[in-house]
């Protein structure tokens, strides 16, 4: 425990002069001595800090500080008000523990105090708790070597290509692309050393084969490198609903792809209503919402997702179904 400064006035009534206790002190516990964090924990808490609240001598709310430290770096410091706790979400917590450099999917050791604040001069600091943490890569790896190239694409035949992402699968690797009318193929590198085509338009591929023709559209395009087939179909996640410009009619707002967290996602204007998200600008059963109010996905029944006014971050995973809107 750290006390700067012994004695303070803090009140004066009727030459009444009330002191504070320099035996003050406060004590910081945690839920859990060991965290492994983990994308798919997305949204669930993982760490709470207790304290205790000091003994001043008389009434007093102070403000307090989590302080967390990690060998030799700067320490991060979390404002936290008047409260005697702070619970930690999973993304949050791994931010925090990003940014005191720690080496993700690696076991490290952080110090935890807290701290009560007065005044600039009177602070109190609790005992230092251990945790031992892992973090994990705030972004994820999903690039490969292959690329789709071509007159339909946006750089044209000299690329750069329009990445292709590894998927569940091992053998399969996706691209999400929008093209124009022209022609594609798919090669490694952005180089023509090692390149596909299709003979006889059979979806099956060939090496230096014919070019792919395609028409003007927003696709997925699937590639098994294993064996050597592909399939390109129209793919287009969206918004639409009352909150959104064009109705529950559409067209959708557009929500794009990223690969860093594998969300789809887009910053858009809602007025006050409903959404959804569904795909290709359609009512074909593939439209989710969310019935519980617990931000995952779902396809139940009156499942709309009400919004209010304002301008927002829309993030939505559709392996893990959890989404986010953050207003801006």
């Amino acid at each position: 425990m750290l006390f700067t400064a012994t004695t303070l006035l803090v009140a004066c009534d009727n030459q009444n002069l009330t002191v504070l206790d320099s035996t003050a002190s406060t004590t910081v516990s945690l839920s859990a001595s060991d965290v492994i964090l983990s994308l798919n924990d997305t949204g669930k808490d993982v760490l709470t800090v207790n304290w205790t609240e000091p003994n001043f001598g008389f009434n007093a709310a102070p403000n307090y500080q989590i302080i967390l430290t990690y060998a030799d770096n700067s320490p991060k410091i979390i404002n936290v008000g008047n409260t005697l706790s702070k619970t930690f979400e999973s993304v949050e917590l791994n931010g925090i523990l990003l940014g005191l450099n720690l080496n993700p999917d690696e076991v490290s050791q952080v110090s935890i105090e807290v701290k009560a604040i007065l005044s600039a001069t009177s602070e109190i600091v609790s005992n230092t708790v251990p945790l031992t943490a892992t973090a994990y890569p705030d972004k994820l790896n999903l690039s490969t070597i292959w690329g789709v190239v071509g007159s339909a694409t946006t750089n044209g035949w000299n690329g750069p290509d329009m990445p292709f992402y590894i998927t569940s699968d091992p053998n399969v690797i996706v691209a999400y692309v929008t093209l124009t009318d022209g022609e594609i193929k798919f090669r490694t590198n952005n180089a023509w050393d090692l390149n596909y085509g299709d003979n006889g338009a059979d979806g099956t591929l060939e090496q230096d084969g014919a070019n792919i023709a395609v028409t003007a559209g927003t696709y997925k395009i699937s590639f098994n490198t294993n064996t050597l087939t592909y399939t390109i179909e129209p793919y287009t996640w969206g918004l639409v609903g009352s909150a959104t410009p064009n109705g529950w009619n559409g067209p959708d707002v557009k929500l794009n792809y990223d690969p860093d967290y594998d969300d789809w996602t887009t910053i858009t204007t809602l007025t006050d209503g409903e959404i959804k998200f569904r795909l290709n600008n359609a009512w074909n059963g593939n439209d989710w919402g969310d019935a519980n109010g617990d931000n995952i996905i779902d396809q139940a029944a009156n499942n709309n997702i009400v919004v209010t006014a304002g301008t927002y971050l829309v993030k939505v995973n559709f392996n893990t179904g959890r989404y986010s809107l953050t207003p801006q």
